[in-house]
């Protein structure tokens, strides 16, 4: 430190990793900064997620939410992590490490190094921060930050810096030990002891809550759509989370904390696997204006709203069945299906379950055969001879779309394929 005729005081300083670790955890613009930078990145790949496995925007905004809150706690318990990542990936870090002088003046500052020159007046320091270690200057106009170390050397620099700006001015030099002093006193060891008890009983009823939670989701949802809601469990995962961090914490301080350890893992493994179904095994719903072509073959007016799934398979149970497509249209009594039902009921094409001729099902796939319901209609359709409920008069490879509908269920099954029909 140099003391010259018109500069009061002038003191080097570079951002080293170690002063930008620091500085993430004092200056919390800087963690916010990272925060909306992550949270842009996940919003655009969960978009992308939603359009391809077709989400909806409630099941989206509350994925993004999660994957956001969990996404801001570890950076938050990880801030040295964090910042040893974030410092790596920039591409000057040269620049990062470079010395820098601050030249002090009765009302101004200048901040020089071999690549520029900032001017700041004392009355535009928008952030005047001392812990026990540093000062830091923030001026967020000319994008400046000034970390200055504190030590025996500099006391003189170090009193003039708490007097140029006392508006704004934040002393933090002794946060850590009051903190400390405060924590030792509400943190003893029997609500240490509570809080870890607390946290393994949570832990294990995680489990148990992802479960209830998740059949709560599936009321009045189709049974094959269940594997879309299953990514609830992840909203219990926070139990499990906290019950590894703090068991690791506390049991460097001498707690037993094993059985949360080892909890936590447990449990967190089971729901992190079982809420990662919904996106790694793709959902089977499609649009549901996808059934508008099937309006000509079954000869009615489908309702305007449904929930509508498809599977391809190259065959199921019957060897003669090949190129099987099985769509699936699900109703409630709400979605106005009166007239829909109408044309199956009084349709022409339509036969009722018990009515239906012995020698027809040799053309309905297995899956479709003995449905457990008294109120169920069937439709067979032959695409090559654009003929409704007959077998075929001559050999050869048919497409045949076999409908069943469930008056009670309010559920559409349609298949279409190939059949090989033989004499």
């Amino acid at each position: 430190m140099n003391k010259k005729k018109s500069v009061l005081f002038s003191v080097e300083s570079n951002l080293t990793l170690e002063e930008y670790e620091k500085m993430l955890k004092v200056i919390p613009e800087y963690y916010w900064s990272i925060m909306k930078s992550l949270a842009i990145r996940e919003l655009i790949l969960i978009i992308i997620m939603s359009l391809i496995y077709q989400c909806t925007m409630l099941d989206t905004c509350i994925f993004y939410i999660i994957v956001l809150l969990i996404t801001g706690f570890i950076c938050k318990v990880k801030i040295g992590w964090v910042a040893q990542k974030i410092y790596k990936q920039h591409k000057n870090n040269e620049h990062l490490e470079k010395v820098s002088t601050t030249y002090f003046y009765d009302n101004y500052l200048i901040k020089r190094n071999d690549e520029f020159e900032r001017k700041i007046k004392y009355s535009d320091i928008d952030k005047l921060i001392e812990t026990e270690t540093n000062f830091y200057i923030q001026n967020k106009d000319t994008n400046t930050l000034i970390n200055i170390k504190k030590s025996n050397d500099n006391l003189e620099l170090v009193n003039f810096l708490r007097d140029i700006n006392k508006d704004i001015f934040i002393d933090k030099s002794n946060f850590k030990q009051n903190n400390l002093k405060r924590i030792a006193i509400i943190h003893n060891k029997q609500n240490i002891e509570k809080l870890l008890l607390s946290l393994f009983i949570l832990t294990l009823f995680s489990f148990v809550g992802a479960c209830l939670s998740f059949r709560f989701m599936i009321i009045d949802k189709p049974a094959i759509l269940s594997n879309d809601y299953i990514w609830v469990f992840w909203l219990w995962l926070p139990a499990s989370v906290l019950s590894i961090i703090l068991g690791f914490k506390y049991k460097k301080q001498g707690f037993k904390c094993n059985k949360n350890i080892i909890a936590g893992f447990i449990i967190g493994i089971y729901l992190l696997v079982f809420g990662s179904f919904s996106f790694i095994f793709p959902s089977i719903k499609i649009k549901y204006n996808n059934i508008n072509k099937y309006t000509d073959i079954l000869n009615v007016h489908f309702p305007n709203n449904g929930i509508l799934t498809q599977e391809k398979y190259d065959t199921l149970f019957d060897e003669d069945k090949k190129n099987i497509t099985i769509t699936q249209a699900f109703y409630k009594k709400t979605d106005n299906i009166v007239k829909f039902e109408k044309d199956i009921v009084d349709g022409k094409h339509w036969i009722e379950v018990s009515k239906l001729k012995t020698n027809l099902k040799i053309l309905i796939p297995f899956q479709l055969r003995n449905p457990n319901c008294e109120s169920c209609y069937y439709l067979i359709f032959n695409d090559d001879t654009k003929e409704y409920n007959k077998i075929p008069n001559s050999q050869g490879d048919f497409h045949i779309y076999v409908s069943l509908y469930d008056l009670d269920n309010k559920i559409l099954n349609i298949n279409d394929f190939y059949y090989e029909f033989k004499k």
